[in-house]
This record gives structure tokens, sequence and C-alpha cells, in this order.
């Protein structure tokens, strides 16, 4: 949830706002109080926006980690907020499932893939790492799903 606030805050408290880029789980760091931060601004970039956000994106060279970068930014080059809100999901799936974002030994390299067979299969909570033991609420699992 702080990674999240943390997303919001740059793209909607910065003026002008800033997209990070490089979302990805070593690039969220945690306090001694368990409290999440986002680190590594390298990658980081801010655009003047005209009023109307919904539209705006930067057209630039494609930066940031293989297996987070968003299909659409890597395609068009356009960097829009989407794109840190695409790579914080794999973020997510990742924490989710335990499993690595881009595995070379499965069938379905990248993690929404294998999601995607999952779901396909009706297995919404086969994608929760087992060593969770059942102890989760499998509605948030399925609506993390829908929601992407």
């Amino acid at each position: 949830m702080d990674a999240a606030q943390g997303l919001e805050y740059l793209h909607d408290g910065c003026k002008p706002p800033i997209i990070h880029r490089d979302v990805k789980t070593t690039n969220i760091l945690l306090t001694e109080n368990f409290q999440a931060k986002l680190a590594d601004f390298g990658l980081s970039k801010s655009f003047p926006v005209d009023g109307n956000k919904t539209n705006n994106y930067m057209s630039t060279i494609v930066a940031g980690t293989p297996g987070y970068l968003d299909p659409d930014y890597y395609l068009s080059n356009r960097l829009t907020e989407k794109s840190d809100v695409y790579s914080f999901g794999v973020v997510l799936l990742e924490i989710i499932s335990c499993r690595p974002v881009i595995s070379r030994s499965e069938e379905n390299g990248h993690i929404s893939k294998w999601v995607n067979s999952m779901v396909a299969q009706g297995d919404i909570n086969g994608i929760v790492d087992e060593r969770l033991r059942g102890k989760y609420d499998g509605n948030s699992v399925g609506r993390l799903w829908r929601w992407r």
C-alpha cells in the first residue's frame, strides 16, 4: 500500500508529474517498521501537463527492467503514468505468486502469461504462493486479476 501511495504521489502530487520508469520489487525498500519506500529514481522522467492529463505522454527511448516494462510503452515509446501502474501490477503478481517475473523454464515465460493460463483454467487460487496455506482472501486475488 505504501508503494502504491508513493506512485500516486509521483503521478498526482508532484508538479510536474514524475514517472518512475523502473518500478520493480528490488526498487521497493522497507524501513525498520516495514514501511515500503520507492527507491532508485535514476530512470525517472518528469514532464509538463496541459490540463488534460489523460492524453498526456512523452515520447522517449524505452528504459526499465525487462519483465516489468509496459508492453504499450515498449512498442510505442509513449511514456505515461500507466507504464508505472503496469510495472506495479507485475510487482503485485510477483509478490502474490512468489514466482520470478521471467522464467526460462516455463512455457509461459512471463508471469502475466502464466497468470493468464491459470485464469483460463479457472485456477485463480493456484496463482497464490502455496506457503500461505489458504490464509488469504480468494476474492482479493480475483479482484486483482480483474483489475488489470
